[in-house]
């Protein structure tokens, strides 16, 4: 394994277990929104739709994974259940 993909493992680890901190409530499919969101925006250093698409690299049309991304994030419940409150994360390192 090189370094580039030894670091990539370690990154996309950090961001499952802090994708799965503020999403354990929710059903399968919106965490992996949640971690394909985290992810995107990380990759991309944008918070632009397309451009977080871009960074997934998925093998199908770009326009039908941000129609996906885009249907999923407008459901109901979604925003709602991905609180601040639930985010413990900063809280540790706190004095």
């Amino acid at each position: 394994m090189t370094k580039n993909s030894k670091t990539a493992a370690v990154i996309k680890g950090q961001i499952s277990k802090f994708s799965g901190m503020i999403s354990r409530e929710l059903p399968e499919p919106k965490q992996k929104l949640a971690r394909e969101m985290i992810y995107g925006i990380q990759a991309a250093k944008d918070i632009k739709l397309s451009n977080i698409t871009r960074s997934l690299n998925e093998p199908i049309a770009l326009i039908k994974t941000e129609d996906r991304l885009s249907r999923n994030l407008d459901e109901r419940g979604f925003t709602d259940e991905v609180k601040p409150s639930d985010m413990p994360v900063g809280e540790q390192e706190s004095p």
